[in-house]
């Protein structure tokens, strides 16, 4: 069974399971255009046309860095709405700030520790 992933607010977004061939990879993060919440998919999947935006990562990044992009993608979400909904030119000019170390690079090992003390993150799949 393969998770078909629509703009439900709870269950990662997973509306059911079905048989049907994966039409996307993962990891993924998936964006309702109209709430803007973003999850995390860390199965292959299949989603309800029309519904959600697909971002694939660009680099091979762990899952707990996916959940920090998701997250502050989310927090984000205020900016969508029936009459505003997410494009994905509206999403590849959302600002997304990320934090840095002294020398200015994105700083993963802060985003790892965020994630780690994250009521459960005990439970992340690997």
């Amino acid at each position: 069974k393969i998770p078909l992933v629509s703009t439900q607010t709870d269950n990662n977004g997973v509306m059911g399971y079905v048989d049907l061939k994966p039409l996307f990879k993962a990891p993924a993060i998936t964006v309702g255009r109209i709430t803007g919440k973003a999850y995390v998919q860390p199965f292959d999947f299949v989603t309800v046309p029309d519904d959600i935006y697909v971002l694939k990562p660009t680099e091979n990044y762990d899952i707990k860095m996916l959940i920090y992009f998701a997250n502050i993608v989310s927090y984000e979400g205020w900016r969508f709405n029936y009459s505003r909904k997410a494009t994905p030119e509206r999403l590849e000019n959302l600002d997304v700030y990320l934090p840095v170390d002294a020398k200015g690079n994105i700083d993963f090992s802060y985003m790892t520790k965020i994630i780690d003390a994250s009521y459960g993150s005990d439970k992340l799949i690997a």
